[in-house]
């Protein structure tokens, strides 16, 4: 199974800023990107995915932040939409 986990933000996210924080959740796991560098994952080193971090997208909008995560969700566009999923099982 998976937990998702949406961030509306004013300013684009920094991507090195990502990748590091990824990177910091320990020495023995790997960063990886895949789809063309639009995802990043955080694996084990025997390649179990722990996490996915989808490239930020931009919404401009009006709606579509009520639209796309649903009801109670709105906020108002322009934000970046940076989707998160991470495994919840726990690695060996």
């Amino acid at each position: 199974m998976s937990q998702d986990v949406i961030a509306l933000t004013p300013r684009m996210p920094d991507v090195k800023t990502l990748l590091a924080a990824l990177h910091a959740g320990g020495p023995d796991l790997r960063v990886n990107q895949v789809g063309g560098g639009a995802v990043a994952q955080l694996c084990t080193e025997d390649g179990q995915l722990l996490v996915s971090v989808e490239a930020p997208r931009y919404l401009q909008a009006p709606g579509e932040t009520e639209r796309l995560p649903g009801p109670g969700a709105r906020t108002d566009a322009p934000v970046w939409w940076t989707e998160v999923r991470a495994s919840t099982t726990s690695p060996p």
